[in-house]
């Protein structure tokens, strides 16, 4: 649940500060120079933002499937099981 209270912080924090933010999120998502479990806590991110910022991420769902794309099998299990769980908020 730490990464949902991360997503909720920003949420708090507003739409303005999601942007500000994604551009870091996406970028330390896709980095081979960091230990595999930070970078997959960036990654998991982007199962929690859009739960919190419902339409306000649209924008960012393309830019964000490649990165995806390169995820363990296991995490993508994980965000296809919230996908299902909450199909009205994503």
């Amino acid at each position: 649940m730490r990464r949902v209270g991360l997503s909720e912080v920003v949420g708090g924090l507003g739409v303005a500060k999601l942007h500000s933010l994604m551009p870091d999120i996406m970028a330390t998502a896709t980095r081979t120079d960091i230990s595999a479990h930070v970078r997959d806590g960036y990654i998991m991110m982007f199962i929690y933002l859009p739960l919190v910022f419902t339409d306000d991420f649209l924008p960012y769902v393309g830019p964000i499937i490649p990165t995806i794309l390169k995820v363990p099998t296991f995490l993508l299990i994980d965000g296809f099981v919230k996908l299902c769980l909450f199909p009205d908020v994503m």
